[in-house]
């Protein structure tokens, strides 16, 4: 049954319920997976004999796009159903790792923190302006 209201004013409100990690990972890479207006900036800026980190790899969006111009890079993510989509691409070198604990014995030539990385930072006790 449709049920037709006669003024906004009348409707129920609005509820948004958070998604669990599967249907957002879902939902992020049917929104960003095609998204590469950042690719240029990395291709022109990055030098492919050297290894990059990806902080917030996600979906591999951008590290797959990379890897098939020759880059080398591991990216990393907290959300596994997210690293899962990442890992159908076998280009993609990803580690399920929180972006607070970070444990590389490793050094990186540089490290990428694309589109909308900063939002991740949702409490204000893990931002330091120095």
């Amino acid at each position: 049954m449709v049920k037709i209201y006669r003024s906004y004013e009348d409707e129920p409100e609005d509820k948004f319920l958070p998604l669990d990690q599967s249907k957002y990972a879902r939902f992020y890479e049917y929104e960003m997976g095609n998204f590469s207006d950042d690719l240029p900036f990395y291709s022109r800026h990055l030098k492919k004999d050297s290894t990059h980190l990806e902080l917030g790899v996600g979906s591999g969006r951008l590290a797959s796009q990379l890897a098939l111009q020759g880059f080398k890079s591991i990216g990393i993510d907290i959300s596994m159903p997210l690293l899962k989509l990442a890992k159908k691409n076998p280009a993609c070198s990803v580690v399920c790792m929180d972006i607070y604990k970070l444990s590389f014995q490793k050094q990186f030539s540089n490290i990428l923190a694309p589109y909308n990385f900063f939002n991740l930072f949702t409490e204000k006790k893990n931002i330091q302006i120095v």
